[in-house]
């Protein structure tokens, strides 16, 4: 392990001026035309709560990234904007849905961070060859396998969250990209997760 990667403080807050924005966007939606958000003292509650969620995990998931693909951040720091509600989560910048179960946050923003970390080493791991990999298959898919891969490791191997990632996976299946979402898991049930994490690790990729 080396002995000094770097580990950006994450900055869990409630993006307050971005919420109506969102929340003008979701109320003609399927789905969400019934929803009722969140009163702002709950989802305080809910930020209170990611922020010791993530605190206890953030060091395994960083030596995680390190250790399984040899990546690391490049940022110091790391905003993470919290909303009412959303219909998908983001990675750049990282945005989530407030109110969501402890296992439920920590595969999201670890989905979210593993996208981010990519992007932020994009000479070490080239999207462009990443596609040419998979031509047959959608971007959203191709975007997915190896963020997948690594989020099996982190949820089975390293913080061992029983049934976390099969909730995960069943929640794939209830999100508007779930075709290329569950495509992308099959890749990863079909290669393996460890053999798809080496290929990074060992710069397969790299420009």
């Amino acid at each position: 392990m080396k002995s000094e990667i770097n580990k950006p403080e994450l900055k869990i807050r409630y993006a307050q001026l971005l919420d109506p924005f969102i929340l003008g966007y979701l109320k003609d939606r399927d789905g969400w035309k019934e929803w009722t958000p969140p009163s702002k003292e709950r989802i305080l509650e809910s930020i209170a709560k990611y922020k010791a969620w993530w605190e206890k995990d953030a060091e395994k998931v960083f030596e995680a990234m390190f250790e399984a693909m040899n990546l690391e951040f490049k940022r110091t720091v790391i905003d993470i904007y919290v909303v009412s509600g959303i219909n998908r989560q983001m990675s750049d910048p990282v945005i989530l849905k407030s109110c969501l179960k402890e296992d439920y946050f920590i595969s999201t923003i670890v989905h979210e961070l593993t996208h981010l970390l990519f992007m932020q080493n994009n000479d070490k791991f080239s999207h462009k060859l990443i596609m040419e990999e998979y031509p047959e298959e959608s971007k959203t898919t191709v975007d997915h396998i190896y963020t997948f891969a690594f989020l099996k490791y982190l949820l089975n191997d390293i913080l061992k969250l029983e049934g976390a990632l099969e909730r995960t996976i069943n929640l794939a299946k209830e999100t508007g990209n779930n075709t290329d979402y569950l495509k992308a898991w099959k890749i990863v049930e079909k290669i393996g997760y460890k053999k798809l994490l080496d290929e990074i690790k060992n710069k397969r990729f790299s420009m």
